[in-house]
């Protein structure tokens, strides 16, 4: 009889035992996904949202010491890189700036921005706003 019970237990507990590892694996492989769809979401948002961020801040930080057709290319390289970050849209305007703001850079003197000949040329056509963050 002590060796039947003793049986039983023995059983008792190996099933119980198999349960726990079965369980265990479950919520190991439930964190394992978990894990894959964090990296992922991770990994978009540096893809799409850092990284054209980090350009465009580097174009806007070294525009003063580059020449406005270099600055320019940089720009339509971030447009081409990241064609739907809202950094393009940004870009676009800087580029447009740059454009017209072209005649106050030269080779020997940089930009010569605090010239008091300068009067900007006033628009003639007022675009329309078209993104919320203009």
């Amino acid at each position: 009889m002590k060796n039947l019970t003793f049986l039983v237990f023995i059983l008792f507990f190996s099933c119980a035992k198999n349960d726990q590892e079965d369980s265990l694996r479950k919520e190991l492989e439930i964190l394992k996904k978990d894990h894959t769809e964090l990296v992922n979401e991770l990994n978009y948002i540096k893809e799409n949202y850092l990284e054209p961020f980090k350009l465009y801040e580097e174009n806007v930080l070294n525009e003063l010491k580059t020449s406005p057709d270099t600055i320019i290319l940089n720009y339509t390289k971030l447009i081409e890189k990241y064609p739907n970050s809202f950094w393009k849209h940004e870009s676009e305007k800087r580029m447009e700036n740059i454009k017209n703001r072209k005649h106050l850079w030269t080779k020997e003197s940089g930009w010569n921005l605090n010239s008091k000949n300068y009067i900007p040329k006033p628009m003639s056509v007022i675009k329309p706003i078209i993104c919320p963050g203009c």
